[in-house]
């Protein structure tokens, strides 16, 4: 199977994998590329409610 369509499925599925030091490294920077983004959508979300409370608290 190509790791470039690997997904938690595939990888839940089996017993075992085998992984190529290449697939890893895909992974591993999908991942963080994932974590990222989701850091900064937190972020933001905090940023937008400190400013709703903000805009709260002056009325």
């Amino acid at each position: 199977m190509p790791f470039i369509g690997i997904n938690v499925y595939d990888i839940l599925n089996h017993d075992t994998i085998c992984l190529t030091k290449d697939c890893v490294d895909y992974l591993h920077s999908r991942l963080l590329s994932t974590a990222g983004s989701a850091r900064q959508r937190h972020l933001a979300a905090i940023s937008f409610d400190a400013k709703q409370g903000e805009q709260s608290a002056e009325k």
